[in-house]
């Protein structure tokens, strides 16, 4: 059984076990940091996550309509899986998306790797977004006309090129 394809989907994330009281932990064998409704459709037993680190989208893409302003570009979650810990043992890893439905599954040492290049990234992304603001002050929409007088030469070429 691939383990990861049938992770549980947390779409409402909740108090954690230890704001849920020591009854709460007992009954689901939860660890005090896990927010999953173990009561609710996404409940399943044996499986464990907190809260989600986040990095959401505050913008439209304009070439990306599948990201809407607010959803998540990337996230990461500790996650605990002993469901049937005889058969699978305990496994407890980040479970990190990435917008576009990239999902890593990360040991200590993974995450710490990925965290250190992250790190590295985001000066060389501030640099770049100063770059950007530097070299897009010349920047200008083109005129509709030419564009349809572009387009136009670009279909008689593929026209002619398939014709001969």
């Amino acid at each position: 059984m691939n383990r990861t394809t049938s992770m549980p989907v947390i779409t409402n994330a909740g108090p954690s076990a230890a704001e849920c009281g020591p009854g709460w932990m007992a009954r689901y064998n939860c660890p005090p940091w896990c927010t999953m409704r173990h009561d609710g459709e996404d409940g399943t037993p044996g499986w464990h996550q907190g809260p989600a680190a986040e990095v959401v989208q505050p913008v439209p893409f304009v070439d990306e309509p599948r990201l809407e302003p607010g959803a998540s570009l990337v996230s990461a979650r500790v996650t605990t899986v002993n469901d049937n810990e005889a058969a699978w043992g305990r496994k407890t890893t980040i479970w990190a998306e990435v917008a576009g439905g990239l999902f890593l599954e990360l040991d200590a040492a993974q995450a710490r790797s990925l965290h250190e290049g992250l790190r590295a990234f985001l000066p060389q992304l501030a640099q770049l977004t100063a770059e950007l603001e530097r070299e897009a002050r010349d920047d200008h929409d083109g005129d509709p006309a030419e564009q349809a007088r572009a387009m136009a030469e670009l279909d008689e070429r593929i026209k002619a090129a398939a014709a001969g």
